[in-house]
């Protein structure tokens, strides 16, 4: 206790003891503000955590050289430690494209922004009431334009243009009336027009009335109020009338449909009138709308969604906290998620080195293995009833037992199959005697397999959008090992980025070391010429580089397969388009290490190379034991981050768009923006981190040996 008495700094302590108070009551108000917001739990520990840690520097000896660099660690973490917590924190959570509020933020935009539009309903027409002064202003230059554009159009008849420029004529007029709309757009809105309402209630007729208040700027919901005849016309002294409300296609003055469009605000506000909301169709027409979805007074964890078919609340909408979502489901049963087992049938296949495919010759194979009983025999092995029983099992191990013993046997009758067709007297040579003697390849048939696929009793149209937010767990990352079609699809991208990054090192690299030596011989001439011409591919925007190589390499209409005279695929065949991504990533960074190493072989002591001349070293020995280790020294641990920056190097990837030379980064992209699974591709972005971490570490301690 006494030792950390004598820790604690006692000089302004009143300050400190002001200071502490006053942080924890910012921490305090902000968790307040995090918790009626209903955001994540998260956010708070993080500021309680960076206000303890500064705590820990006002009060204590020892922490009290560190409130220097705090601020500094807080703005790494800021820029570098909190993007790397986040997306792990979402790659445990379901966030996607379309769920991202919490529950009771979804709950609230359903309650109140979900709305059924009743066009069965009577609609109910308004009349609008401009200030007149407005009017008559607006009426004087509309009708002014409107004389000027039936000039207009009468001089484009009287000339008798072809249909194509006549068209042209007058679309270039129809610009100048809207031209003038959108100029006034500004002069009307909800807060200078009184919207009027004829209700025939019980063969009573009924007025109600909104008029605009100057100092209300809500027009969410619009209340409105009966008022009577003398009162009426006192509120209407200074404005006239716009439109008619006996119909929808009677107008006054100027064109309502237009006019009206003119407000914003009416489209996005509810009218009440008789407690009852109104949404403006078009124009003067107004129909009435109830709430799609209310609360359900028997389960406060439950809505009710309006039936259109019985015009009642009869449909039950319960919370599925297991995908994070409200769902319907068959016979309102309470939501359940399962797995199934389904068996995967053979098929014929070609590999990808045949390429002369045809659908005749599998035809002809499934004819001959009908007549040795094949298709028989797997009738017995998966029975119509186990295949039935599957449908409703659930994926336990015994059942998986069951099922990988009869795939077995399956796959037993499958190669004896295969021997048939390629044996010495197999059906291959039965069908090159019968059909096309000179044909060369022939599928094979494939393995049974199985595969897990999910089940529920949430009905296919029952997903409630959007979702909310909630965590599930180790799930993205349990499907990424259990999916074995993204499983293998993703080592091989993996494997690909690899090859891609080392062989972009590589070769830039040994590119940039060439041309650094030939630049530092003492008797090359003109080398400010060459070494500015060397560098311009670092100098331009790598992805204007990268657009004009796409242009240049265009199967089509490029400019090299123009001079060459012959299509080549370069973007288009996969093993072309990846040499050419190569390629290109070389050409735009093999400048940056010829930088480096002319830099490096310019400190590089003379001393050394005549000391190794005189002991009678060849250029390849003074190359390699002096040359080359000196200049690893420098120039390893920029090329462990050129590294990282191949392997996320997006840019060239993207816009080049060659076939077959997606990266991970450019797969996570994608699973990120035009599939919109967030929480997935933050999933996919921590392995790939996984898997990265031991192979840089594995560059750093080769460099740290060589050094």
């Amino acid at each position: 206790m006494n030792r950390i008495k004598n820790e604690i700094i006692k000089d302004n302590l009143i300050f400190n003891i002001i200071l502490t108070i006053s942080l924890i009551i910012i921490d305090l108000v902000i968790g307040f503000r995090l918790l009626m917001k209903h955001q994540p739990f998260y956010l708070f520990v993080i500021v309680t955590i960076l206000l303890s840690i500064f705590l820990c520097t006002i009060w204590f000896r020892r922490c009290a050289i560190y409130r220097f660099i705090l601020p500094a660690l807080v703005v790494i973490f800021l820029l570098s430690g909190f993007p790397v917590c986040y997306t792990i924190w979402i790659s445990f959570t379901n966030i996607d494209g379309d769920t991202r509020e919490t529950k009771r933020e979804v709950r609230d935009l359903l309650l109140h922004d979900q709305w059924h539009f009743d066009s069965s309903k009577t609609p109910v027409f308004a009349k609008y009431y401009f200030e007149k002064s407005e009017i008559n202003n607006l009426l004087k230059e509309y009708l002014t334009l409107k004389d000027t554009i039936d000039i207009q159009y009468d001089a484009v008849f009287e000339k008798n243009l072809p249909i194509k420029k006549e068209n042209i004529a007058l679309a270039a007029i129809d610009r100048e009336i809207d031209t003038f709309i959108r100029r006034k757009m500004n002069q009307f809105s909800l807060k200078n027009t009184i919207i009027l309402f004829d209700i025939n209630e019980s063969g009573i007729e009924k007025k109600y009335i909104y008029i605009p208040n100057k100092k209300n700027t809500n027009y969410k919901n619009i209340h409105t109020h009966t008022i009577d005849n003398e009162s009426l016309q006192a509120e209407l002294n200074n404005y006239i009338l716009l439109g008619s409300a006996d119909t929808d296609n009677e107008y006054s003055l100027v064109d309502i449909k237009w006019m009206i469009t003119l407000i914003d605000e009416l489209k996005n506000a509810n009218f009440i009138i008789r407690d009852k909301f109104y949404y403006n169709e078009y124009g003067n027409r107004f129909i009435n709308k109830i709430p799609l979805y209310i609360e359900n007074p028997e389960n406060e964890h439950t809505l009710l969604k309006f039936n259109e078919k019985t015009q009642a609340y009869d449909i039950l909408i319960q919370e599925d906290d297991a995908i994070g979502r409200f769902v319907i489901t068959e016979n309102n049963e309470k939501p359940f998620h399962g797995e199934k087992l389904e068996v995967q049938f053979p098929g014929f296949s070609y590999s990808f080195f045949q390429p002369f495919r045809t659908d005749f010759v599998p035809s002809f194979f499934s004819g001959k293995i009908n007549s040795r009983g094949f298709y028989n025999q797997i009738d017995t092995i998966f029975p119509h009833d186990y295949l039935k029983y599957l449908e409703t099992a659930e994926n336990t191990i015994e059942t998986r037992t069951v099922l990988k013993q009869a795939i077995k046997r399956a796959n037993a009758e499958v190669k004896k199959i295969n021997r048939m067709i390629n044996g010495k007297n197999g059906f291959k040579n039965e069908f090159r005697q019968s059909f096309f003697r000179k044909i060369v390849f022939f599928p094979t048939l494939s393995d049974f397999s199985y595969t897990i696929a999910p089940t529920t009793n949430i009905l296919p149209n029952g997903y409630i959008s959007p979702g909310y937010r909630v965590y599930t767990g180790f799930k993205h990352y349990i499907n990424i090992f259990r999916n074995k079609g993204l499983q293998s699809y993703y080592l091989k991208l993996f494997g690909w980025t690899i090859r891609w990054a080392l062989l972009s090192v590589f070769f830039s690299f040994s590119a940039g070391l060439f041309f650094a030596m030939i630049l530092n011989k003492k008797q090359l001439h003109g080398k400010r010429l060459y070494r500015t011409l060397l560098l311009l591919p670092y100098a331009v925007p790598a992805s204007i580089s990268i657009m004009m190589w796409n242009i240049f390499l265009n199967t089509d209409f490029g400019t090299i397969n123009s001079i060459i005279g012959y299509p080549v695929p370069w973007l288009t065949d996969e093993l072309l388009s990846k040499l050419t991504s190569i390629i290109i990533n070389v050409w735009l960074s093999f400048p940056y290490f010829m930088i480096i190493c002319l830099g490096a072989l310019q400190s590089i002591d003379t001393t050394l190379y005549e000391a190794a001349s005189v002991d009678g070293a060849s250029k390849k020995d003074t190359f390699f034991m002096i040359t080359l280790p000196l200049l690893l020294t420098v120039t390893a641990p920029l090329i462990v981050g050129y590294f990282g920056y191949s392997f996320n190097n997006f840019t060239i990837i993207y816009l080049l768009n060659g076939r077959g030379t997606n990266i991970v980064i450019s797969f996570i992209y994608n699973i990120a923006t035009r599939e919109r699974l967030f929480a997935f591709a933050s999933a996919v972005s921590f392995v790939t981190f996984l898997l990265i971490t031991p192979i840089t570490y594995l560059q750093i301690k080769a460099n740290n040996t060589t050094n």
